[in-house]
């Protein structure tokens, strides 16, 4: 029998996707909420985390990443070489920018959103390891030593390692993972609400430094993120069971279909040489038109995505 889909997850993504799109526009306007808007990010790397763990069957090492190399590259060079191109021809990068781009070793002007993309990869590679590493489990106390054990090794290996990576947001991917594979439900109820007073703790503190004595300490862009990705799991945590009981609609059906196109070219229209918020004089006609430029774009691009991908199978179908 087939698995109920799990329409509160899609529910929790839409809600990530809307927050990173507020996040852009805030900072567009130079709003301090911005950071906190942008947890989004961090929610979407939980879920992903989590939608992974929930799937017990044995990893077909080369099958997986061949599959999910595929679903995150080729939308993802739809949007960035047009997008490139243009910055290319506008003189506004050098073709060493666009090379780099294209090796996921940097980004262009209004594309920073993308270092989500070599991120999300990586977690990808560590997901089979994952898979391996918990299933010889023996009971829920050697899955949370084992949860802590990996949050441990993914920083000093990063920190050590792969320094342009955060290891707080590959921490989020891990903690959505591990909390699918927690069965018994006191444990993961003890488990939410430990990481919710620890995200509360945690941010308290940067709120109090920030806001209010204006402490410089040191390591402190290390606590910041890892008092964020604690947040965005505690987010992922709380709206997983406000919105537990969540029906399938069609503004979720779109959602779950065009959040990644949505959230791959959404920037490009909001900040940076191509942003379209000063098109017209008027600032809520120029939200609109970019609320329309990234609506169309994500069809834009599920659409030529799709072609690529079915091209491809055609291909193969024929070669067998």
């Amino acid at each position: 029998m087939s698995k109920k889909f799990d329409w509160t997850i899609s529910s929790i993504r839409m809600i990530s996707m809307l927050l990173i799109i507020t996040c852009h526009f805030m900072q567009y306007f130079n709003n301090e909420l911005a950071w906190w808007f942008n947890v989004g990010v961090q929610i979407f790397l939980c879920i992903s985390g989590y939608l992974y763990g929930c799937k017990r069957e044995k990893i077909e090492y080369l099958k997986f990443y061949t599959k999910n190399f595929k679903k995150i590259l080729i939308s993802y060079y739809i949007v960035f070489i047009p997008f490139s191109l243009i910055l290319l021809f506008m003189n506004i990068i050098n073709l060493k920018t666009v090379i780099l781009g294209i090796c996921l070793k940097g980004t262009v002007p209004g594309g920073g959103h993308l270092w989500f993309i070599p991120t999300i990869l990586l977690c990808y590679i560590i997901t089979p390891f994952l898979s391996e590493y918990v299933s010889s489990v023996g009971n829920q106390r050697q899955l949370l030593v084992k949860y802590v054990v990996s949050i441990f090794v993914c920083f000093i290996i990063i920190s050590l390692y792969l320094p342009s990576f955060s290891s707080a947001w590959i921490s989020c991917y891990i903690s959505g993972y591990f909390l699918s594979r927690i069965t018994n439900m006191n444990t993961y109820k003890r488990i939410s609400i430990t990481v919710i007073l620890i995200a509360l703790i945690l941010n308290t503190i940067q709120i109090f430094s920030d806001y209010i004595m204006h402490l410089n300490i040191p390591f402190y862009t290390i606590f910041c993120n890892y008092a964020h990705a604690f947040l965005g799991v505690s987010i992922f945590i709380l709206l997983k069971y406000l919105l537990r009981n969540m029906k399938s609609n069609y503004i979720l059906r779109l959602s779950d279909k065009y959040s990644y196109e949505i959230y791959l070219g959404h920037q490009f229209y909001i900040l940076g040489p191509l942003s379209l918020m000063q098109i017209t004089s008027n600032v809520i006609l120029n939200t609109i038109i970019v609320l329309i430029a990234i609506i169309v774009t994500a069809w834009l691009i599920k659409k030529a995505s799709y072609s690529i991908t079915r091209k491809n199978i055609c291909q193969i179908i024929r070669a067998k």
